[in-house]
């Protein structure tokens, strides 16, 4: 399935959290209670995508293949950072 950045910034609750990397999205309800850094570092970022915080801080990390079975779908058009999110901007 494919959905939009804003469909995808709907779901970030404890309940309901999905992030997008590299054009995929995650629901990470489950994982982000086994996720080693802790639960806050995943729930500031739920909704948003999170490519190049996760290559900056997990390198290592071959998130495709870790999260593979949380995976629910492609993102359809640009990915939405929260920092893209908290931009003001003007017409």
């Amino acid at each position: 399935m494919k959905f939009t950045a804003e469909e995808v910034s709907r779901h970030c609750t404890l309940d309901d959290a999905w992030f997008t990397y590299n054009g995929l999205i995650y629901d990470v309800t489950q994982f982000m209670h086994k996720h080693p850094g802790g639960i806050a570092c995943i729930v500031n970022n739920l909704g948003y995508d999170v490519t190049s915080i996760s290559d900056n801080k997990h390198r290592w990390v071959k998130v495709v293949e870790l999260l593979a079975d949380c995976c629910v779908g492609e993102l359809d058009g640009p990915p939405m950072t929260k920092a893209d999110a908290l931009t003001v901007k003007f017409d």
